[in-house]
Parts: structure tokens; C-alpha cells; sequence
């Protein structure tokens, strides 16, 4: 999986800089492609009044469990525009 091409298979990066959170610590990411159900997080009023909060319980919805939303929270912007440039096609209009 690649972070310079879009893969839609899924994403892997190394973390800039470690999370620690419950006292795990992650170092890096590797998020699935996503599904239609996946897609849910990001409707309703929820996500409507919390866009970000909605966004990382949906990226740590594509670890499956491996990485819980919380540790969204405390990684690097450039870590987060690495994963929402991967992200962001899948809701395009346009993707095949």
C-alpha cells in the first residue's frame, strides 16, 4: 500500500510521531478500504454538529479495532492529510 498513489486496497504509513493512548502506543496506520456501511459515521446529525470526531471514529473504523478514534485526535496534521488525501476519492463523484 502506497502513500504517493492512491491504492483504494487500503493505506499503511508510519506515524510521524508515536500516539500513545491507555498506555498502547501506535506507530503506525494501516486502514481497509472502505465499505458502504462504513459511510454511515459520516451522516446524521452527529457527524453534522462534529465533523472531526465523525471522521476519525470512521478512520478507526477502517483499522478494525486496531486503533481507537482517540488516537485520531493526537496524531500530526501531516499524518491526517496523508490519510484524508487517501481517503477523499472514495467520496468523489467520479470514482470508479
Amino acid at each position: 500500500m502506497s502513500t504517493t498513489e492512491h491504492d483504494p486496497s487500503g493505506l499503511s504509513i508510519t506515524l510521524l510521531k508515536p500516539v500513545t493512548i491507555g498506555g498502547s502506543t501506535y506507530t503506525e496506520v494501516t486502514l481497509r478500504e472502505p465499505m458502504v456501511m462504513d459511510l454511515r459515521i459520516l451522516s446524521g446529525k452527529a457527524a453534522m454538529n462534529d465533523p472531526i470526531t465523525a471522521s476519525n471514529q470512521l478512520y478507526a473504523t477502517l483499522t478494525d479495532g486496531q486503533i481507537p478514534h482517540e488516537a485520531f485526535d493526537r496524531m500530526s496534521v501531516r499524518d491526517m492529510k496523508k490519510i484524508t488525501a487517501w481517503f477523499r476519492p472514495f467520496m468523489d463523484e467520479e470514482t470508479s
